[in-house]
């Protein structure tokens, strides 16, 4: 009898122990990330998620469950940890607000990112601008300047000189004008006079650097870093206008400049359709590469760094290039508008059709890996009068003009996209960090805060 009480306590002693280090062992296992799937009878590694939205007391569901995740202190968002691998519904909604939906997948010992999460609301604050009847206007940095029904141009219910403006800011208190092929700039600081830009450049030219005759202005900007000079741009030479001691002084000069860009401290020129000079305007040094190519580029567009040359030819062909690249590389075809990223690693594709795409033009690493000289296609229904893309502050947003409804949405390998109509009616809109200026079909000129 002793000795079957001994067996019995020996079996239950064993299991016991056997419970205690498979259940330490499965313990472990679970904190490495491991876990037993019953649908599969496997050990497999869990994955996990990792959300942050706005706002950020919206709910969130994962599959249908309502998930309460605690958000870390660092980046805000929320970790959900020990997922089995596969596609996770994710919704996340709130009064007020549109919802977003997307379908994660969740791969064996990796988290999946959405950082970018934007709600946005039903129905967006605004303001009316200006009471007046508006047909076009352009931001500056002390206001709005707006063309009225008559063709004037009015800054603060005061008409300023020129009937169209060519140049303007928010980050400056100029504007530039034109009207009977002569430029004006006017210092809203000081509305009531204009200088003729045209005018001044010609004296200038004359006086100082002794080229004789009268040559026209092709286009002016704003000087990259100086906030009182001007570049001025004619057929074959690029200047810079110093207005504090007006002074003109030549930075390059080509044979037949057809397109001018300008980067945070050089200016960049198109010549002939197939060369591109430049001036550091630091330096003060000149260079200039000719790709020898047979097509005749149009226009040239060059990021802020100055690394990456965009070109587009007569047949609406894309290329890229750089000072290094030769010759340059098509990389999109029947291109209606394109824009470079804040971040100058991609651009954007409105083509013929109002399909829209992202190029990568280097490899791209947020919440999603894109390897560089690659496509994303935005499944947005085609409309061939979608125009005027303008990338967000917020990373991976985007606002596009269609069929005159104002579209905020995102770049996103994971479906499915979300896009949301802000507003409807619009014929321009201006963006100035989260204030949205718009134009509508009634001439009527609003102002929407996008951060609510």
């Amino acid at each position: 009898m002793e000795g079957m009480k001994a067996r019995l306590r020996l079996i239950i002693f064993s299991a016991a122990l056997l419970v205690f280090v498979l259940g330490g062992a499965y313990l472990v296992a679970l904190a490495q990330g491991w876990i037993f799937d019953f649908s599969r009878l496997e050990i497999v590694k869990t994955g996990g998620l990792y959300l942050n939205f706005n706002p950020a007391d919206a709910a969130l569901k994962v599959n249908g469950k309502t998930m309460t995740v605690s958000r870390d202190f660092i980046g805000g968002g929320r970790l959900i940890k020990n997922l089995l691998p596969g596609d996770y519904k994710i919704d996340v909604s709130k009064n007020g607000y549109r919802s977003w939906q997307k379908n994660l997948p969740v791969r064996p010992g990796v988290v999946t990112a959405e950082t970018h999460i934007k709600l946005w609301p039903d129905e967006l604050k605004s303001e009316n601008v200006s009471a007046d009847s508006v047909s076009d206007f352009w931001l500056t940095s002390e206001g709005v300047v707006y063309k009225a029904p008559n063709d004037s141009l009015i800054f603060k219910n005061r008409a300023i000189k020129g009937q169209k403006a060519v140049l303007a800011s928010p980050a400056s208190n100029y504007i530039a004008t034109s009207q009977d092929q002569n430029y004006f700039l006017t210092d809203l600081k000081n509305p009531a006079s204009a200088l003729n830009l045209s005018d001044i450049f010609n004296s200038l030219k004359q006086q100082t650097l002794h080229y004789p005759g009268f040559v026209p202005l092709k286009s002016v900007h704003f000087h990259p870093f100086s906030p009182d000079k001007l570049i001025l741009a004619t057929n074959a030479s690029i200047y810079t206008l110093d207005l504090n001691k007006i002074g003109l002084s030549e930075n390059l000069r080509g044979t037949n400049l057809t397109s001018v860009s300008l980067g945070s401290n050089a200016v960049f020129a198109l010549d002939r359709g197939r060369a591109v000079l430049w001036v550091n305007l630091i330096l003060g040094t000149v260079n200039a590469i000719d790709f020898g190519t047979s097509t005749r580029f149009q226009t040239l567009t060059v990021s802020p760094d100055g690394n990456h040359w965009l070109f587009t030819d007569e047949n609406e062909n894309l290329f890229l290039a750089n000072s290094a690249q030769k010759p340059p590389l098509k990389i999109s075809a029947d291109i209606k508008s394109f824009s470079l990223s804040p971040d100058s690693k991609r651009v954007s594709l409105v083509n013929g059709t109002g399909a829209l795409s992202v190029f990568f033009i280097e490899t791209y690493d947020d919440d999603f890996h894109a390897s560089a000289s690659t496509t994303l296609t935005l499944d947005l229904p085609n409309s061939r009068t979608t125009t005027e893309w303008r990338w967000l502050n917020l990373p991976n947003h985007f606002l596009v003009l269609k069929d005159g409804n104002l579209i905020a949405g995102e770049i996103d390998p994971y479906l499915p996209l979300n896009f949301h109509t802000l507003t409807t009616g619009v014929k321009k809109y201006i963006l100035n960090g989260s204030d949205l200026y718009m134009l509508n079909d009634s001439k009527e000129l609003l102002k929407f805060y996008l951060n609510q």
